[in-house]
């Protein structure tokens, strides 16, 4: 009996861990947007580290499809919205680590990862 007790406290216990981690944290919306739910009670709508790009020399729209074509999308997260998925990744204190936009994945920073040589290259 005592060891059946032990292994359901045990269980229990690992459900209620597991539970507290799993759910994300941060919820990336429209418009570069993310809301943060760190405190439950009071979540924050923070933006995503974009860079900005020109077009025709006045600054570009990332919603207007026209001008992406024209925008340099191989290095920075530029605020286009996903055409499929977008998520992100952040730690167990809700610190942004990555986030990927289709099938593009930036850093914290907003800062592309890419491939060259077929070596995975930080920017």
């Amino acid at each position: 009996m005592t060891v059946l007790l032990t292994i359901l406290f045990f269980t229990l216990q690992v459900n209620i861990f597991a539970q507290d981690y799993s759910q994300l944290k941060l919820l990336p919306v429209p418009n570069e947007k993310v809301i943060n739910f760190i405190n439950p009670d009071d979540p924050v709508i923070t933006d995503l580290p974009v860079h900005p790009f020109d077009f025709g020399g006045s600054p570009g729209n990332p919603h207007d499809e026209d001008q992406l074509l024209w925008a340099d999308l191989d290095m920075e997260y530029t605020g286009q919205h996903p055409m499929f998925a977008q998520t992100l990744v952040h730690d167990k204190e809700g610190n942004l680590l990555f986030f990927i936009v289709d099938n593009n994945i930036y850093n914290r920073f907003g800062e592309k990862f890419y491939k060259v040589d077929f070596v995975l290259k930080i920017l």
